[in-house]
């Protein structure tokens, strides 16, 4: 059977069924266009709307060469009406990428002269024949072939005069591991080669070797060759050295590290004590004391984990790197953030990670010791490694409101309210401790003055989340027209975390207000509704009462913890002289795509009662990306949005014209309204032996991914 090819067409379509609601922000719809049937008009479709358009993209399929004899070759698919194309580099995927070279034409690879050992991050752009750029292509890592560094020799245990373990280390060898090939080479002192060890990278990771039949009391140095094996006679090579002066060449690993656990919501901090300067080989056998700098990785932590160089990320190539140029007076000058100055031994250094975190998840981070002298001297003895992570998300509202009636049933005389506290403290539950603080509004009835206000510390410190959950909050006398005035009113709550140091760590506040009060008269909320899954509005709902006044109160890109800038909308009985009691109504907020809002409806008579808050969403196209391609399949993965259920459908393209091949279209569950309360995930789709895949018509076409989505997600309270 022949096999075929699939192109993928980075034109991703990204359509919603749903009717389009058409005005300015916050913006009631006319009456007739909806009436009480609104919720199924929204679900009918009048055709898709595309998120965005087969024009200028970004070039897809981006490579990289690995482990290249000082050279990096990057190659990446056609994009149409492309001139010419931008290379960008960065030493890490999370810095700022600068431009380092462009195609002198429409050719789709371009090639880079670097140094032995090379470790960057590339993208690319396209650019039409009037100068317009295209966004940047997805990130990939290149790599040159790495020089080898002996960085220790030690004896085998028990074999001590006959036998030696060779250690050497390779600082970007993960990405052409099972490419790589090795020769330990033992010499005499004459420099005559004694023994020779080939090391199979593709079946061991561990740079070490066993070196035996040696002669005690003998003089020996060891040298380590490596090559990949597309291009064997290309050899990186690093000088002969004994035992004494490998340990001598090796950096200490840096002291006392450090790193943050739980202790912000928006970076980790890592500190350690500078390790001492390290000697570095000069000509004529003379030693020079330098100076080190630091590489920083991080992965996820693993609990009883055993591979130790799995999954590492670089965050930070330099730290500690000057940018002067070293003169005869300048050799120990280094940066850590404070500017050109000494390197101190013993000194603490500190470094914050913000790079694409997420609260609640362990992450094991290692700094790396380097120095260098014409190429950088490390090993894998001169790390260390720390868990730490960022304070995990946490929740935080009033719980059950239980009023207590006089015997005529004609007003309340007290009442409890609880509280409702969810947050892992990681299992650090003993270094925090929290102060619960009560705002209380006075009623309208109460007070001439509708803005006085009442603030104080109700518990001076709650020590664990069960005590604060097991908190009731006791109300009395609020039918006493003496004592009830001092304690009917509007209440809210405000939660600080603090750590064992009493640094404020975290703030949060309880949503919308609870209501105190002694009547039995207070304002019903029904049918309060939020609908998400459009991409320029979110729709609120609820059923009309024109004995009541309304407010909307929302927040933007709410996770509940901070102090937010509260958006308020008085909505006046004007604004619903079509409306009979009863009906529907629905008002518009119009938003950007890829928003997130927290909605509290107020309604108020003479009492005002706050719905429970509920998040709403408007979608946004998401970024379509090329999982896995191969003769027979295809899959592609885009980040999940709120939506009923997703229809994903695929077509063959020769120029702006569908092929006569569609491929057969799959459906998918949409995600339930508990998806807007959580961190977005992935969504994952394969087209197996699709239509076409094996007819000599569509070979190497490219193939055009649309998907539908059908909302609107609703969400309900009263």
């Amino acid at each position: 059977m022949r096999r075929q090819r699939f192109v993928f067409l980075m034109c991703v379509l990204f359509a919603l069924i749903a009717v389009v609601g058409i005005g300015c922000k916050n913006q009631f719809l006319e009456k007739p266009t909806f009436g009480s049937s609104n919720v199924a008009n929204n679900e009918q479709a009048t055709g898709p709307t595309t998120g965005s358009v087969e024009g200028f993209g970004a070039p897809s399929g981006l490579k990289s060469t690995q482990g290249g004899y000082r050279e990096i070759t990057l190659s990446w698919n056609p994009v149409p009406d492309a001139v010419r194309y931008y290379v960008y580099r960065a030493n890490t995927q999370f810095e700022t990428f600068i431009q380092v070279g462009e195609t002198g034409d429409s050719s789709t690879s371009y090639t880079m002269k670097v140094q032995s050992g090379a470790d960057f991050y590339y993208r690319v752009t396209a650019v039409n024949h009037t100068g317009e750029e295209s966004k940047f292509s997805a990130i990939v890592r290149g790599t040159s072939l790495a020089q080898p560094l002996v960085s220790g020799i030690e004896g085998v245990e028990g074999k001590e005069d006959s036998d030696v373990t060779v250690y050497w280390y390779m600082g970007n060898v993960d990405a052409y591991q099972k490419d790589v090939r090795y020769n330990v080479i033992c010499y005499d002192e004459k420099g005559t080669e004694l023994a020779r060890v080939v090391v199979d990278g593709s079946k061991v990771n561990e740079t070490a070797a066993v070196i035996s039949g040696l002669i005690p009391n003998t003089s020996y140095t060891y040298a380590v060759e490596a090559y990949v094996v597309s291009a064997q006679d290309k050899v990186e090579k690093c000088n002969p050295i004994d035992a004494a002066t490998a340990r001598r060449l090796r950096p200490n690993a840096p002291e006392n590290l450090v790193v943050q656990q739980g202790q912000s919501k928006d970076g980790i901090t890592l500190s350690f004590n500078l390790p001492a300067l390290v000697d570095v080989a000069l000509p004529g056998g003379l030693y020079e004391q330098k100076p080190l700098y630091f590489k920083i990785y991080r992965r996820e932590y693993e609990a009883g984990s055993t591979d130790t160089e799995k999954g590492w990320v670089l965050l930070k190539a330099d730290f500690g790197k000057t940018a002067t140029v070293p003169g005869e007076n300048e050799t120990q000058k280094v940066n850590f953030g404070n500017g050109d100055e000494e390197y101190t031994p013993g000194a603490i250094v500190t470094w914050t990670d913000e790079n694409k975190l997420n609260r609640g998840v362990k992450y094991e981070y290692k700094v790396q010791s380097f120095a260098y002298y014409e190429r950088d001297l490390t090993s894998k003895y001169s790390t260390s490694t720390q868990v730490g992570w960022l304070i995990a998300k946490a929740e935080f509202r009033t719980g059950k409101y239980e009023p207590v009636l006089n015997e005529e049933n004609s007003a309340y005389i007290s009442a409890t309210l609880g509280f409702n506290f969810k947050w892992d403290a990681m299992g650090l539950d003993d270094d925090y401790h929290f102060i619960l603080e009560e705002t209380r509004f006075t009623l309208e009835g109460d007070s001439t003055d509708s803005s006085s206000v009442e603030k104080e510390t109700i518990d001076t410190k709650f020590n664990s989340i069960a005590e604060i959950n097991a908190y009731v909050r006791k109300f009395n006398n609020l039918n006493d027209d003496t004592q009830g005035i001092t304690v009917r009113g509007y209440y809210r709550y405000t939660l600080t975390i603090f750590n064992k140091n009493n640094t404020e760590i975290l703030v949060l506040n309880s949503p919308g207000r609870a209501v105190v009060t002694n009547s039995v008269n207070v304002p019903v909320i029904k049918l309060f509704s939020v609908s998400s899954g459009y991409k320029d509005k979110i729709e609120l709902q609820w059923e009309h009462n024109s004995t009541y006044n309304y407010t909307v109160e929302y927040t933007g890109d709410v996770e509940g913890e901070t102090v937010q800038t509260i958006e308020r909308d008085v909505l006046y009985n004007s604004k619903f002289a079509d409306y009979k009691d009863g009906d529907l109504v629905t008002y518009t907020h119009s938003v950007e795509a890829g928003k997130k809002f927290q909605y509290i409806l107020r309604v108020s008579n003479q009492i005002s009662t706050d719905s429970l808050p509920i998040v709403g969403r408007t979608s946004q196209t998401p970024s379509l990306e090329r999982k896995n391609f191969s003769y027979d399949a295809l899959t592609v993965e885009w980040q999940d949005v709120p939506a009923k259920s997703f229809t994903i459908a695929a077509s063959y393209k020769d120029g702006s014209t569908a092929r006569s091949y569609p491929i057969d279209p799959q459906e998918m569950d949409g995600n339930d309204a508990d998806v807007l309360d959580k961190e977005p995930i992935l969504r994952t789709v394969t087209f197996n032996k699709p239509n076409g895949y094996t007819h000599a018509t569509v070979s190497g076409k490219p193939v055009e991914i649309t998907i539908t989505a059908k909302v609107p997600v609703t969400r309900t309270v009263h």
